[in-house]
């Protein structure tokens, strides 16, 4: 399952917030040559690479998909998604277009996509604003690609308009359960 949304639409929190009541799924932690933030835990939040560690496992081939966001880079491992197919287990992904796209085309329909929008972009300018997390010049970039980003939501099995947490996770949590379900599913 993954899922992809512009910054500031609460992709994480809802993650976070829905996998305890999903048994049998687990979320992928993503590589990253960003510095932690506050707070954020090597293995458990990303696995914090540096560049030339990045660059080493690129050449490798060890990722699933990676891209460049917001000058840093950022990665889904192979190891990671087969170790969650061999164990059979779902595996929920918190991941950019980009990324979305790449795993799409490697996996097609076994991968299920969903796009979480915010409810308006007033209110997505808001959520930035009040992260107070980023410059007025990284913010603005944040906004302009989430623009880009809005565009592509179309591509996506699902959308889930974010302006409840609460509904939203349910929404995400009916996605994964009925995507189960399907007939063509079983093995």
């Amino acid at each position: 399952f993954i899922v992809s949304a512009p910054s500031g639409t609460g992709k994480t929190t809802l993650c976070r917030r829905i996998l305890p009541s999903i048994p049998g799924i687990e979320r992928s932690v993503s590589c990253t040559t960003r510095p932690p933030r506050e707070g954020e835990v090597h293995g458990k939040d990303y696995v914090f690479l540096s560049d030339s560690d990045f660059d080493r496992m690129l050449a490798q081939g060890r990722f699933a998909e990676w891209a460049q966001v917001y000058g840093y880079r950022y990665g889904t491992l192979k190891k990671t998604i087969a170790d969650s197919l061999k164990k059979s287990r779902d595996l929920l992904l918190e991941i950019d277009v980009q990324g979305a796209y790449t795993l799409r085309k490697q996996f097609g329909a076994r991968a299920v996509t969903i796009f979480l929008s915010p409810p308006s972009l007033k209110e997505l300018r808001r959520r930035l604003e009040k992260r107070g997390k980023d410059t007025r010049k990284m913010m603005e970039a944040r906004f302009t690609q989430a623009l880009e980003e809005i565009a592509q939501r179309a591509s996506y099995d699902y959308i889930i308009v974010n302006d409840s947490l609460v509904d939203a996770g349910e929404k995400l949590k009916a996605i994964i359960i009925a995507e189960r379900c399907r007939r063509n599913k079983i093995p």
